[in-house]
């Protein structure tokens, strides 16, 4: 009983980072067994303020294409890993943190940190692909530790 009132909390939580989105796409991610760049894209890129929540997947992995955080290769219907999911969250939530990931922004080192920051289980393999489940309580789970990106700019902007 506690993990289902645990997972609905999360869920609940994941809901209110994607902003607006529309349940469409929420009901479609949870349904997913493996998380798409599409997907990954879409939800990472409207959890940044301004963004509007109607753009396309595809809209959304060009401006991450454009940005360098997804590889020119990356295709909407192809699936992520969790260390390319670490990547994107490290986007959204300018996520710092490491030595590494400071010098030199990669997958890998986004995939270190959150595991350090305990945001994804230290026992998981960083080329595993995530179900949409997973992705949004590795969403929440930002959330809670890094904050809503909108109230971490002004509070930035205020010094």
């Amino acid at each position: 009983m506690k993990k289902l009132s645990l997972s609905i909390l999360i869920l609940l939580l994941g809901l209110v980072a994607v902003n607006a989105q529309s349940a469409d796409s929420v009901t479609e991610i949870l349904a997913t067994e493996s998380v798409t760049w599409g997907q990954a894209a879409y939800f990472t890129v409207t959890a940044r303020p301004g963004t509007d929540s109607s753009i396309s997947q595809d809209q959304a992995l060009l401006i991450l294409k454009a940005e360098g955080w997804a590889p020119k290769n990356a295709e909407v219907s192809k699936t992520v890993n969790l260390e390319q999911v670490s990547f994107l969250l490290a986007a959204t939530w300018n996520i710092r943190g490491s030595l590494w990931l400071a010098l030199e922004p990669a997958p890998r080192f986004t995939f270190r940190q959150l595991k350090a920051d305990g945001i994804i289980a230290s026992s998981l393999d960083p080329h595993r692909t995530c179900s949409g489940h997973e992705f949004l309580g590795l969403v929440s789970r930002c959330i809670d530790t890094y904050g809503i990106r909108k109230s971490l700019q002004q509070t930035e902007g205020e010094f």
